[in-house]
């Protein structure tokens, strides 16, 4: 009987909702204001995985959102080791074809210029991805103002995705 007490409470534990064993307090703050939010993420169908301890020490969670116009796209969210900042990614925004390196590359000059705090880069594979960085406090509110980061880097991706969106291979 015991046995069968300790394993419940063991499966009871697991299987809580957004109980997601984060190593960092950051990162705990992010996906219990994630379970939280009514705002930032409002009307955006998304869900998220905690992908764990990458090999550079940073903790790993992957977002899926279905955005407008550009269908399913997964953002990167690496919480540093120093659990005073983290990066968002949204990779391979578009591919193109090479030969219109040239026209992307201005195209990503002129959103750069737009937007102050994310960032939109051509890469080497002839992809298109954009980034935002975000520095805090841990403590009170710091959840909810990473929240709110990752919803500006969605809206920002979203209204640049049409200036792009011609080169898409």
């Amino acid at each position: 009987m015991k046995k069968f007490l300790a394993l419940c409470l063991i499966l009871a534990l697991t299987l809580v909702p957004g109980a997601l064993a984060a190593e960092f307090e950051p990162t705990d703050l992010f996906l219990e204001a994630l379970e939280e939010d009514d705002f930032y993420l409002d009307g955006y169908d998304y869900d998220y995985e905690y992908v764990g301890i990458d090999s550079d020490g940073d903790e790993h969670v992957r977002m899926y959102f279905d955005l407008d116009g550009m269908g399913e796209r997964s953002v990167n969210v690496f919480f540093i080791d120093t659990q005073t900042s983290c990066i968002m990614y949204l990779w391979d925004i578009i591919e193109f074809d090479s030969s219109d390196r040239d026209e992307v590359v201005e195209i990503c000059n002129e959103l750069n210029h737009q937007y102050r705090f994310a960032r939109w880069y051509v890469m080497d594979d002839d992809t298109v991805n954009a980034q935002i960085d975000d520095v805090f406090r841990t403590g009170s509110g710091c959840g909810e103002g990473l929240v709110e980061t990752l919803s500006l880097l969605v809206r920002v991706a979203e209204t640049g995705y049409p200036s792009l969106e011609p080169y898409a291979a």
